[in-house]
């Protein structure tokens, strides 16, 4: 025989050996197919897992969102909900200290505006300090975690709803 004949028709085997290397093969094979099914199932209850988490997770900045947009009724609502995801209630007490800050801007302002052209441009930069608070604390609540409103925010730790 030559070469080329014996590389067509692969190596040559004694029939036992043959026998041991394809059941060995059959068993390594089974063996990838088991493991294959396992981590299958692993992987679709992951996913089912991560589904509801996004899904919690799409809940829990939704509400917290409304509590920074609506301020003090936000606020309410969250309190009456009687909600116990931390998240939320952090930004329902952001949103308390917001509403509370831009009060005291108003307030200020009012009284500032009794001073001539100085007064209205106190009462500006005021009304513009509140809405900046207003709008960071509705994109802190978007990022889905825990941030406090510069400055102010850190007196909303304090209060315990």
């Amino acid at each position: 025989m030559d070469k080329e004949s014996k590389r067509a028709r692969g190596p040559q085997f004694k029939s036992g050996q043959a026998h041991i290397i394809c059941k060995r093969f059959k068993y390594d094979f089974l063996f990838v197919i088991e493991v294959y099914k396992m981590v299958k199932k692993r992987v679709i209850k992951k996913t089912a897992l991560n589904k509801a988490v996004e899904q919690d997770t799409g809940n829990r900045k939704l509400m917290a969102f409304i509590a920074t947009f609506l301020s003090i009724i936000g606020f309410i609502i969250i309190v009456i909900s009687k909600t116990q995801d931390k998240y939320v209630k952090h930004y329902a007490k952001q949103s308390l200290v917001v509403f509370i800050f831009a009060l005291i801007c108003f307030l200020v302002g009012q009284v500032a505006l009794f001073i001539p052209i100085i007064g209205e441009i106190i009462e500006l930069i005021l009304n513009l300090l509140a809405i900046a608070a207003w709008l960071i604390s509705w994109v802190y609540a978007l990022m889905d975690k825990t941030l406090e409103v510069p400055v102010i925010g850190k007196y909303g730790m304090g209060l315990n709803i």
